[in-house]
């Protein structure tokens, strides 16, 4: 869990808001002196409700304010500077907590040919929509109460260096710092305690990728070294459960194109993890995941995307065979916790977003679903911008399918929410 401190509510609300007050008044452009317009701040002052927090066990409702910001100073010597960061308050039925991240603090520079940038950033690798077999770079918090899942990456300190050849850049990434993700988790059995464990050498985390992009088609291939971001499970004594990461090897691709009005992707990935013999481990399986999809613009404003999934998992055994009703009860959870719940895996994913009054009102509806036991979930969501500065958000997330299943297991995490955003 992120780290958090327990206050009175009103406290920490007083906190943050006084906070993000303070930031706005003092980065309007037209009042702000010119120390502070050098500092280049912007970014929101929010206040969410949320029918459910974000845990497995759907604890009663709850809610946040929250001050995000960026800040993208003057370039000073040829280098520009980027922080992104946030300041949460969260009202939970188990307590309250605040937190805060710096998300990004770099640096990025040229050296002659070649662009490198410095330090914490996100790194999200792939060209098809929203899931990418290729992005083994981010960590996310999913226990974070965000209205956009997208705020729930974390980055990490990381070097990047790229160099253009024409349409063509080699791309280098190396990212020595381990941020454990953070994750929702079901009871565990009776008798085991959880415990998550650092990977042994996260400094030995690199990649390499060939992007190419401008006229006719973008593509690029790649390969990385890193530390898988979804745990393994191990038995370390008889009350104790680890959750391990483990490095992995990833080759992977992808591909984009427009064809007259619509634009066709693909991204593909294969991702080799450690040998399954260790018999008190849980290991997720060598796999190769594949996501082709189509996708159109009509009239400027309303966006079909459709993709088709495929995955196979390498020598996949049913957990449901084994004889020990401890290790089968930690082999189904692993299973489900890397969706890997059979040899073949089929599913679709579709997102369609519309653009109205002016293009004031956003509507965006998307899903996700597997074939058999997987599952799949459906959001819905509204924005409306009322000026420059303010805008409301109101939405909804469902899961469904089997408990046994990736998405079923989540079915008890369904939310509907609410927010109001003021930016500066």
């Amino acid at each position: 869990m992120p780290n958090s401190r327990r206050h009175s509510w009103k406290t920490e609300v007083a906190v943050v808001a006084l906070a993000g007050m303070a930031v706005a008044l003092s980065a309007r452009a037209d009042d702000a002196p010119p120390s502070w317009q050098a500092l280049g701040l912007s970014g929101t002052l929010r206040a969410s409700a949320f029918s459910h927090d974000f845990s497995v066990d759907r604890h009663a409702s709850a809610a946040a304010v929250s001050t995000w910001f960026t800040a993208a100073p003057r370039q000073f010597l040829g280098a520009r500077a980027f922080l992104d960061g946030w300041l949460q308050a969260e009202s939970l039925r188990r307590g309250s907590r605040t937190s805060a991240d710096l998300r990004e603090g770099y640096v990025e520079r040229p050296l002659g040919d070649v662009d490198v940038k410095a330090g914490r950033q996100i790194i999200v690798w792939g060209r098809a929509d929203k899931i990418n077999p290729t992005d083994v770079w981010s960590v996310r918090d999913l226990t974070l109460l965000t209205t956009d899942n997208e705020d729930q990456r974390l980055g990490a300190v990381a070097v990047q260096a790229n160099r253009r050849f024409g349409e063509v850049r080699l791309i280098g990434v190396w990212q020595p710092e381990w941020r454990t993700p953070q994750f929702p988790i079901s009871q565990l059995p009776s008798g085991l305690t959880a415990h998550n464990l650092r990977p042994n050498d996260p400094s030995g985390q690199y990649g390499l990728k060939l992007d190419h992009s401008g006229a006719g088609v973008d593509w690029s291939v790649s390969y990385a070294h890193a530390i898988d971001k979804l745990p393994d499970l191990r038995l370390g004594t008889s009350t104790d459960l680890d959750f391990i990461y483990q490095p992995i090897q990833m080759y992977g691709a992808d591909a984009a194109v427009p064809v007259g009005q619509y634009g066709l992707r693909a991204e593909m990935a294969y991702t080799r993890r450690p040998r399954r013999d260790d018999p008190a481990a849980f290991t997720k399986y060598s796999d190769l995941f594949l996501v082709a999809g189509i996708e159109r613009t009509f009239g400027g404003e309303f966006n079909v995307n459709l993709q088709y999934l495929y995955r196979r998992n390498d020598g996949f055994q049913d957990p449901d065979h084994i004889a020990d009703p401890v290790r089968r009860t930690l082999a189904q959870r692993e299973e489900v916790l890397a969706n890997q719940l059979a040899r073949h895996m089929s599913g679709v994913s579709v997102r369609i977003v519309d653009r109205l009054l002016n293009e004031t009102l956003q509507a965006e509806i998307s899903g996700v679903a597997w074939q058999g036991r997987g599952g799949g979930t459906v959001g819905a969501k509204l924005s409306y911008a009322v000026n420059d500065r303010l805008q409301f958000v109101v939405g909804s997330q469902v899961y469904f399918g089997p408990t046994s299943g990736f998405f079923g297991a989540l079915e008890r995490s369904s939310n509907g929410y609410a927010e109001a955003r003021w930016s500066f």
